[in-house]
C-alpha cells in the first residue's frame, strides 16, 4: 500500500479544492457508515481470525471485503445483494 506523505496530503486538497472535515474523536455518529463497517468487520473478522502474517491478513481482509461488498444484502439496496440489483 502507497503511504502519502505530510507534503502530498496538504497539496492535494488545494489543487482539487477539497475541504478538509474532520470528526470530533469520540463522536462516532458523525461518520456512521464508516463507524458501522468498522464494527462488522471487528466482529465478523478480525476478532476470529488469528493472522500469522501480512500476507495471509491481507489475502483474509480481501477475501472478506470482495464478499461483504458482492454477496451480501445491503438496506440501501433494499436489501438484495449488490449483484442482484444492479
Amino acid at each position: 500500500m502507497a503511504r502519502s506523505s505530510p507534503r502530498t496530503r496538504s497539496r492535494l486538497p488545494k489543487e482539487h479544492r477539497v475541504e478538509w472535515h474532520y470528526t470530533v474523536p469520540g463522536k462516532p455518529t458523525q461518520n456512521g457508515y464508516v463507524e458501522s463497517f468498522n464494527g462488522r468487520m471487528r466482529n465478523q473478522l478480525l476478532d476470529d481470525s488469528l493472522f500469522f502474517g501480512l500476507g495471509y491478513a491481507h489475502s483474509a481482509i480481501s477475501e472478506w471485503i470482495d464478499d461483504y461488498n458482492t454477496f451480501r444484502p445491503h438496506s440501501s439496496l433494499g436489501y438484495r445483494i449488490q449483484r442482484c440489483a444492479s
